[in-house]
């Protein structure tokens, strides 16, 4: 028997659902009950069932958010308890524009136009309309990236604007998948889950909301804001190299592509190729990773011609598989799979099948490649620093594969300390790679990104994330790569880091390894996201207040 009243509104335009908000908000006394809209992704639903989903919402908030400080004005008070309300109501609107995003396979390709493929052009329209449909300008930029403006007229100085940036791309969906199809978006309890739905559609949609209500509630703002949203963050970032080639950038660029509050360093990334300079007639195969940021899951390796004996599969690590063939020997490795700046608590399965390669043939060029591919801090290789600001540099094996000339490349993606020289890096592993017997190849650097912490937007924001949330977040540096790298006075702020206990409490429904972002069963935690589309408004609103 339910003891809580549900408020079902369907039908009504945005003329009379804005107005019957108001009526709601006025009326004496207040009205307390649960409210929805119908969409279409609840409209076959049973009353039980819709009831269910809300409650489970409002517990899991309720229960995970502290309450508000009290260094909120009345002021803010009252701009949060409007934006609470209409997030409320249309959250399960904004779910079904997620899912309908998540369903874009949008992964980044190079060998067919537009420039990175046609689906991620296919994410771009889906975006501008979503954006042009709640009222906001849209603009096409040459295919490579979109913008949503809310405030203005779009003939203002680009320099006197908020930029908000994310992505649409993702990365390759991979395998392992257990709980949906990486492209076949399933909300399971309290998450929704599918590949891009945290990484980085969900701030995505919950950006592009965030603008629809402030338009819908007639909040203004003293800057316009521009809402780009990429579509090459997670291979090669061309989409912000082009702009900010050819545009005039923003006067604050907020990257809503992290964890609250602040994110105002990123460490540089460094990544290459360790190739054999002979053929190696023992490898006959080779393959793991699927790209640069990803920690691989599985490595398999074929090899042909050894004179030592193989060890017994007993002998070998738990984690690798050894496979007799007619004329060769299987090797395969399992691991788990993660971000590969973030690569604590991964698996990586290069690193579990080089140390088995080392233990069946103990060369030099296997010693090499086993104990390079060991560890997270790069030592083995030369690369190990740290600073008081950014932390330590660490680097991981990403990718392994056998040339079509008999040679073996081993890929690494290294994330470099703030205060690392990345020229006098490279330089230094093409001098070891001439010493091992190998070459230097694809070497791909991305720089750091710094944004001054004593900047009156810092403080505003994190202020406002600790108000609404009734913690004590502090801005931090951080070794993922983002959008930041290439812009000016670019700092991070969402959608992620919040409701951690209540997260971990509920993430009993995924694998080991599974259910983050670039993992097997990507999850959104929902009632975190719900919490971000409040923090990150507020904190819009605050950033906005403290700029010239």
């Amino acid at each position: 028997e339910w003891t809580q009243a549900l408020l079902l509104m369907d039908g009504l335009d945005e003329r009379q659902f804005n107005g019957f908000l108001d009526s709601l908000r006025a009326a004496s006394p207040a009205y307390e009950g649960l409210k929805a809209i119908v969409t279409p992704t609840n409209r076959k639903w049973t009353v039980t069932r819709l009831m269910e989903d809300l409650l489970k919402e409002r517990s899991a908030m309720e229960a995970s958010s502290l309450q508000t400080t009290q260094t909120m004005s009345p002021s803010d008070r009252a701009l949060m308890d409007r934006l609470d309300g209409w997030f409320d109501t249309h959250f399960e609107e904004i779910l079904a524009d997620l899912q309908d995003m998540v369903r874009v396979p949008s992964v980044a390709v190079y060998d067919e136009a537009p420039p990175y493929g046609e689906d991620c052009l296919k994410a771009l329209k889906t975006m501008l309309d979503l954006g042009e449909r709640y009222g906001l300008q849209g603009e096409n930029h040459e295919d490579r990236y979109g913008s949503l403006l809310y405030g203005g007229d779009g003939t203002g100085d680009p320099g006197q604007e908020i930029a908000v940036w994310c992505h649409l791309d993702v990365v390759p969906p991979g395998d392992g998948w257990q709980l949906t199809e990486p492209f076949v978006p399933r909300r399971v309890g309290n998450w929704l889950i599918g590949r891009g739905a945290d990484d980085n559609k969900g701030p995505a949609v919950g950006v592009l909301h965030v603008l629809r209500a402030l338009r819908e509630l007639g909040i203004q703002l003293r800057h316009p804001v521009r809402f780009f949203f990429g579509t090459d963050e997670e291979q090669g970032m061309g989409d912000v190299q082009y702009h900010a080639k050819h545009a005039r950038q923003s006067a604050l660029q907020i990257i809503a592509d992290c964890g609250f509050p602040v994110c105002y360093g990123e460490k540089g990334v460094l990544t290459f190729s360790l190739v054999t300079r002979e053929r190696i007639p023992h490898v006959r195969t080779a393959c793991a990773g699927r790209a640069d940021n990803i920690i691989p899951n599985l490595a398999v390796m074929e090899l042909a011609e050894i004179e030592l004996a193989l060890p017994l599969p007993d002998h070998l690590p738990e984690t690798v598989e050894a496979l007799r063939l007619d004329d060769t020997v299987r090797l395969t490795a399992h691991g788990r799979s993660g971000h590969s700046a973030f690569p604590e608590g991964s698996l990586n399965a290069i690193s579990e099948l080089l140390s088995a390669l080392k233990s069946i043939c103990p060369e030099p060029v296997f010693t090499f490649l086993a104990d390079a591919a060991q560890g997270f801090d790069g030592s083995a290789l030369g690369l190990n620093g740290s600073d008081e600001v950014s932390g330590s540099t660490t680097c991981v094996p990403v990718g392994l594969k056998c040339l079509e000339d008999g040679r073996l490349s081993v890929r690494f993606n290294s994330r470099t300390c703030i205060s690392a020289d990345q020229e006098a890096l490279r330089k230094h592993l093409s001098e070891l790679c001439a010493e091992h017997g190998f070459t230097l190849e694809d070497v791909e650097q991305k720089p750091s990104s710094y944004f001054p912490p004593e900047h009156p937007a810092v403080a505003a924001l994190t202020e406002a994330c600790n108000a609404v949330t009734g913690l004590s977040l502090k801005p931090y540096v951080m070794a993922g790569g983002t959008y930041a790298k290439y812009l000016e006075r670019a700092l991070g702020f969402g959608f992620g880091g919040l409701m951690g206990e209540a997260r971990e409490a509920d993430s009993k429904i995924f694998a080991p390894g599974h259910g983050g972002c670039h993992m097997p069963d990507e999850g959104l935690y929902l009632p975190a996201y719900r919490q971000a589309l409040t923090v990150f408004s507020m904190g819009l609103l605050a950033a906005d207040r403290v700029l010239d």
